[in-house]
């Protein structure tokens, strides 16, 4: 079982349950047990915990890339993005 997020670009990643059930075991010091019956009560308190919980460099290595990162597109950036005058160039 699979927590399939959609980042910012677009792209979709599939997060193994398991490693979120992990670590509020190991957060809780609980049996496994009582995590997984936990979660499949709540399933919404499996998706708040890694939220709050983790981060995505605590997934990133065991999560699947299920759909590629769309292209930006530069015309719709140029026509629609943020603009603003500036003394420098930076790098934000």
């Amino acid at each position: 079982m699979y927590l399939q997020v959609t980042m910012d670009d677009e792209s979709v990643w599939n997060v193994p349950v398991d490693l979120i059930i992990d670590d509020r075991t190991d957060t809780r010091e609980c049996e496994r047990e009582e995590t997984e019956k936990y979660f499949k009560q709540y399933p919404d308190e499996l998706i708040d915990w890694a939220e709050n919980n983790m981060n995505w460099e605590d997934v990133v290595e065991s999560s699947v890339l299920v759909k590629e990162p769309n292209e930006p597109s530069y015309q719709d950036g140029w026509v629609n993005g943020e603009k603003k005058i500036v003394e420098e160039p930076t790098n934000e």
